[in-house]
């Protein structure tokens, strides 16, 4: 997994939409993008709050959404 999602992201789903290869899913209260990832970018062109970042691009400070406490992520409705 060389990308990874923020907590700037706001949870649209466009992410979700675009990647050719479901590499991005629903976890259980957040988006994770999994080990499938093959980094076609497509992620990160849709996403309006730039929350999808290479995993050596993260700003220091910042807070994967992957490793958001459980009381701060935020609740994803389920389609």
């Amino acid at each position: 997994m060389a990308y990874v999602i923020l907590d700037t992201c706001n949870t649209c789903g466009l992410c979700l939409d675009e990647c050719p290869i479901d590499a991005i899913s629903i976890g259980e209260s957040i988006y994770v993008i999994d080990d499938t990832c093959c980094e076609f970018q497509e992620c990160v062109a849709v996403c309006p709050e730039d929350a999808i970042v290479h995993e050596d691009d993260v700003p220091s400070g910042d807070m994967l959404k992957n490793d958001a406490p459980e009381d701060l992520a935020p609740n994803i409705p389920a389609n």
